[in-house]
């Protein structure tokens, strides 16, 4: 996903360890308190990139990836989305989505430009190596 990417802190996504927040990944793999980082963070500053020390696997359209880093964009305004599904995601406008045109062809759109009816491609929910193995 493109590194505009920017959810919500209690936005869910999928980790081989199974589903887990943005704000408790960020504290899971950076080492450092999302909470602290908030309260600390100068409004308007642009954001800033976190090491990853501990990397969890993130479920993505070509599979499991490690994340090597993570970016706390700052305070910044969020819009809510509400997908055909049902399912909300809180994001930043910047937020890329893949959609899916008419004739198959996909492209990222950003949150802002997304329109009613766009085909936001979701990713399923894989299983993980551990609960692959047969025992």
């Amino acid at each position: 996903m493109p590194t505009e990417s920017c959810l919500a802190e209690n936005e869910k996504i999928q980790t081989e360890q199974g589903d887990m927040t943005i704000k408790d990944y960020f504290l899971k793999t950076s080492g450092v308190d999302f909470d602290k980082v908030v309260k600390d963070w100068e409004p308007n500053y642009g954001g800033d990139w976190y090491d990853v020390k501990n990397p969890i696997r993130v479920n993505t359209r070509h599979g499991y990836k490690d994340v090597k880093r993570v970016f706390y964009t700052g305070r910044v305004d969020i819009m809510e989305l509400t997908l055909e599904d049902g399912k909300k995601v809180k994001c930043t406008m910047q937020h890329k989505f893949l959609v899916r045109d008419e004739d198959g062809t996909e492209t990222w759109k950003m949150a802002m430009e997304l329109k009613e009816g766009d085909d936001v491609v979701q990713i399923k929910a894989r299983a993980s190596k551990e609960s692959s193995k047969s025992p």
